[in-house]
């Protein structure tokens, strides 16, 4: 499955950068139509290595607190999770972090939370190139793929009842004038675990990009994966990518494809995008337009810790249950299981370091003591939501490579209509959660949140005005296709991951993976 770089071609018919939803997704289906697909993957496979399952590696009893050395490093990697340096330059001051999302085999997947979901039909109409009918079929193929279970009527793969938790809430917001729905969860547990969001699943019942699309395009369909591979750049004349520059193992490999696609990520596509310099392409590859790296979206996002009516005994079973779209600004869902009490203390000093200087960060951790069982005692009894605000595209919020070649520079700040639609959401989420007992974890304007990074590699109809064409293509390079979430105009009101997923599935169509839509599902 992971042969050895020495034994195999150079030359492939797709070479797939990244192996998360897009990646994984469209691989899977241009393998099953024959092609000879090469993937490659920065991180590393789980199954290769002594994989942290279950829990965070923070929770880990000699975990170091505040620091990300070789062997922090090396523990992140083990958990599926990016070790990367982000340079915020948003501020007067560069500020660093490390961001929380994947890099192994399965990219962010090995680490969601499992919710699939569709971009309602008013999202495509704020300049997507391609209709909410065009994607119908793709949406519906993707859930077969990836066993989505779902509350519609007559499913095959219908979820459990509600928790009595999920109930109440349920019921909650129904009567406050709301329109709750089940959350679609791609998960064999049928939504009843809930508890494996943000790290690698201990029970094999998620179903991320590497159960459902790597594995089988490997074991079925002859594909093959190098992980451990670094891509350094890509080689273009005016017009093709003539061919892959990797560090493989720390030994250097050069591919050749004849056709080259990336998905890995809307963080690090753009930033190996704009590292591939050349006569031809001084400004980066596919950035005539200057936009490459530009409009980075990420949803806006803030908790609500909510605590139930029966909230005496710690809270069990399923937590991801159930969400709602408010209109205009974005959707509220169930959160799912908090980080341990630990992890959350040493996010609120590190929250209150930021805020009000180091000096009186470090002075908080003297009430570890006093204040982490208050936190065990009240995360064990609430239940958090999640508020997901659509944010803006703006040229610039952007990425850029870092002096080093796993450190990416970001520029994000909120535009005045962004601010305004956080504060609408937290206006409305008062009023409506106002009976209850609730507490508000103010997220949205800190830029470590980087959820669902979308927008910067932008697909539309002019050249002029984004980097993709209609079918993923980069406008006047031939043979490169981008298929994670870089590619869309607008960061949409809910997860991306479905339509990351239907959308590869669309592309492959284009790139002669011949079958109908009906065709596309789990084997």
């Amino acid at each position: 499955m992971n042969p050895s770089s020495a034994t195999l071609p150079r030359e492939w018919d797709v070479i797939v950068i990244g192996t998360g939803m897009g990646g994984a997704t469209f691989g899977h289906a241009m393998a099953r139509a024959g092609k000879r697909v090469l993937f490659l993957e920065r991180g590393r496979d789980p199954t290769d290595l002594d994989a942290i399952r279950g829990h965070y590696p923070e929770d880990e009893a000699d975990a170091p607190r505040g620091l990300l050395g070789p062997r922090e490093a090396d523990r992140l990697a083990r958990a599926g999770r990016s070790a990367d340096d982000i340079i915020d330059e948003s501020s007067w001051s560069d500020a660093h972090h490390t961001p929380f999302i994947g890099s192994g085999v399965g990219g962010s997947t090995a680490l969601y939370g499992m919710t699939l979901t569709r971009l309602p039909e008013a999202d495509f109409a704020k300049g997507w190139p391609v209709t909410h009918t065009e994607m119908q079929p793709f949406y519906e193929a993707a859930e077969r793929q990836y066993r989505v279970h779902d509350a519609r009527e007559g499913t095959s793969l219908a979820l459990p009842p509600l928790s009595p938790v999920g109930n109440e809430l349920f019921s909650f917001f129904k009567r406050r004038g709301l329109a709750p729905y089940r959350l679609p969860l791609a998960s064999e547990a049928a939504g009843g675990c809930g508890r494996c969001q943000n790290m690698l699943c201990v029970h094999g019942g998620k179903n991320d990009s590497r159960t459902m699309c790597l594995e089988p395009a490997l074991r079925d369909f002859g594909a093959t994966l190098f992980d451990r591979c670094q891509v350094v750049r890509l080689e273009a004349d005016a017009h093709r990518v003539t061919s892959v520059v990797c560090l493989r193992n720390g030994e250097p490999l050069k591919l050749r494809g004849a056709t080259i696609v990336l998905a890995a990520g809307a963080i690090h596509t753009p930033s190996l995008l704009l590292r591939s310099t050349s006569a031809a392409w001084p400004e980066g590859l596919a950035n005539r337009s200057g936009l490459v790296g530009r409009n980075l979206m990420r949803h806006l996002i803030d908790l609500y810790l909510v605590r139930p009516k029966d909230s005496q005994r710690p809270l069990e079973g399923a937590l991801k249950e159930l969400g709602f779209d408010v209109p205009g600004l974005g959707t509220v869902q169930s959160f799912g299981s908090l980080p341990s009490a630990s992890m959350l203390f040493d996010s609120l000093q590190h929250d209150l370091g930021r805020q009000v200087g180091q000096r009186v960060s470090r002075g908080f951790s003297f009430a570890r003591r006093l204040v982490q069982p208050v936190l065990e005692h009240v995360t064990g009894r609430t239940v958090a939501l999640v508020s997901m605000i659509e944010d803006e595209a703006q040229p610039t919020n952007r990425v850029q490579p870092g002096a080093q070649l796993n450190s990416v520079r970001m520029t994000y700040r909120l535009s005045t209509g962004d601010r305004q639609r956080v504060l609408r959401m937290r206006a409305l989420m008062n009023e409506t959660l106002r009976p209850m007992r609730y507490l508000l974890v103010n997220q949205a304007e800190n830029n470590e949140r980087l959820a669902h990074v979308c927008g910067t590699c932008r697909m539309g109809d002019d050249a002029t005005t984004s980097v993709l064409d209609p079918t993923n293509r980069a406008h006047d390079v031939a043979n490169l296709y981008v298929v994670d979430s870089a590619f869309f105009p607008t960061s949409g009101s809910t997860n991306p991951s479905l339509t990351i997923a239907a959308n590869a599935l669309r592309v492959a169509t284009t790139l002669g993976a011949h079958l109908a839509p009906s065709q596309w599902e789990h084997r």
